[in-house]
């Protein structure tokens, strides 16, 4: 039988004619299924039928486990941090972070071979969801954060092209221009989870996959694996990855306190940023924060923007090493104690006998001290109430 349609089911029945009028009942046979063809660019697939797409292929080929929970899952609600997540569920992959954990690895998506015949610039473009939480509004809880990788074959090896293992509350899209190399080969791409990075995994990080696609490439590419590092109460780092061509006029970077994401017209916070990192200053303490950066190739050509990330900077309030909380029968002249903040200028105390009272003592300037001494003695057999606040140069 040929002519057939590659990656199609067929059934098949047989007869027997033996005249012209006289022919036997259909027997049937089996149905099959052709091989996968492969596949033209540009190349979509959006996940969206509930089931494992066509000529993908899902496996483990690490675990002993038969467990759903170390293979892509196309069905279903992830829970926790990834719940809710703005899509309806069967309409993306994602990997159950639930146990099996311990020691799973590679939790492969595959996908069938692409032709990037027609693509000068070949891009590998997908959305991705993660968000470690205890809960839908929890914290990020002391476990492993899942990594999400991502590599490319065109017959000589894997190569790896994308290593997240960041949390954000939305989708965030990542794209990734090819080596020249790769132009007119024929590739696979595979997605792996990894739910076990340093030995201490658990069951809240869930990771979820969407909109894969190879196209051309735009003609500015957006910076990739966006970084937070050395958050304070007014400040914080953050570092990228560049893009294959480094854009003409540097990067730039809008952040806010609101969770949705800035559009071509929005205005950055940031501009001319011609290395990979920077320092955002002027931050308000105990403040969640979302950033996106994007590539500034010319004063008319500019990248999507790339992140999504949240930071929360740290507090202005020093933690109190002595007297512990609730303490009884301490001294009437008691001293506190507190570990100093970097940054930070000078302290103030408030004592009161209610919660929040400053009957006592009310924002008291210490100076640039950590600890006090309380001179007048206090009474006896009383609670007391203080707080220490923080404050810098500004």
């Amino acid at each position: 039988i040929t002519g057939l349609t590659p990656s199609t089911v067929y059934y098949v029945w047989v007869r027997a004619n033996c005249s012209a009028a006289d022919q036997s009942f259909w027997a049937s046979s089996p149905s099959f299924t052709t091989a996968c063809s492969t596949f033209a660019s540009p190349f979509t697939e959006s996940f969206s039928t509930g089931v494992l797409p066509n000529c993908w292929v899902s496996q483990n080929p690490t675990t002993t486990s038969t467990s759903t929970n170390v293979l892509w899952r196309f069905t279903g609600t992830p829970g926790y941090g990834a719940t809710p997540n703005g899509r309806p569920a069967g309409t993306y992959a994602w990997v159950d972070a639930s146990s099996p954990y311990t020691g799973e690895h590679t939790v492969e998506l595959i996908s069938p071979p692409i032709n990037l015949t027609g693509l000068m610039v070949p891009y590998v473009k997908f959305d991705w969801y993660k968000n470690h939480l205890t809960s839908a509004t929890g914290t990020l809880p002391p476990y492993d954060n899942n990594a999400l990788k991502v590599h490319v074959n065109d017959g000589t090896g894997w190569v790896e092209i994308f290593n997240g293992t960041t949390n954000a509350a939305l989708w965030r899209t990542a794209g990734i221009a090819l080596a020249t190399s790769y132009v007119n080969a024929t590739i696979q791409l595979r997605f792996t989870v990894d739910k076990d990075v340093a030995g201490n995994g658990y069951f809240y990080d869930d990771v979820l996959l969407d909109e894969v696609k190879v196209v051309e490439a735009p003609t500015c590419i957006v910076p990739s694996l966006i970084t937070i590092s050395n958050l304070s109460y007014n400040s914080t780092g953050i570092s990228w990855t560049a893009p294959p061509t480094a854009p003409a006029l540097g990067y730039e970077i809008y952040y806010s306190t609101i969770s949705t994401p800035p559009t071509a017209t929005s205005v950055p916070n940031i501009t001319g940023v011609t290395t990979t990192s920077t320092t955002i200053t002027g931050l308000l303490p105990s403040t969640t924060y979302y950033v996106w950066v994007r590539s500034k190739c010319s004063t008319t050509d500019s990248s999507d923007w790339a992140g999504g990330l949240s930071f929360t900077t740290t507090t202005m309030c020093p933690t109190v090493t002595d007297p512990a909380n609730a303490v009884i029968g301490i001294s009437t002249t008691p001293t506190i104690t507190w570990n100093a903040l970097a940054g930070l200028t000078g302290y103030r105390i408030t004592v009161g006998t209610t919660p929040g009272g400053t009957n006592i003592l009310n924002n008291v300037d210490l100076g640039n001290v950590t600890s006090y001494t309380f001179i007048t003695p206090l009474l006896n057999n009383t609670q007391y109430y203080y707080k220490i606040n923080g404050y810098d140069a500004t």
